[in-house]
């Protein structure tokens, strides 16, 4: 899936991403925000939610709700979650939405 139409969907689902699972801010990193991306790629997100949403069952309804607008597998990732050297990375090539 082309970077550009994964923006378009999340821009598209904005106001329920905030206002259903409490996401503060969503981006594309990984082959998908590289060009890289092949037909069975995953789409690699990064997220950041409110404090009030922090659950592991929102994180995976978030996912599910993800993958089925886009189409696509969704591999959901916070900051908090990765590894310095990996968030360091994740951070510079995120595009956000």
């Amino acid at each position: 899936m082309h970077c550009a139409r994964v923006l378009t969907v999340l821009r598209q689902h904005h106001a329920e991403l905030s206002d259903r699972f409490g996401v503060e801010a969503i981006a594309v990193f990984g082959s998908t925000a590289r060009g890289e991306a092949r037909d069975d790629s995953d789409v690699d997100l990064l997220v950041q939610l409110r404090p009030s949403h922090h659950t592991l069952r929102n994180f995976f309804r978030l996912r599910d709700f993800l993958e089925q607008a886009l189409g696509a597998r969704v591999d959901l990732a916070t900051l908090d979650a990765l590894k310095p050297a990996v968030r360091a990375h994740v951070e510079r090539e995120a595009l956000y939405a």
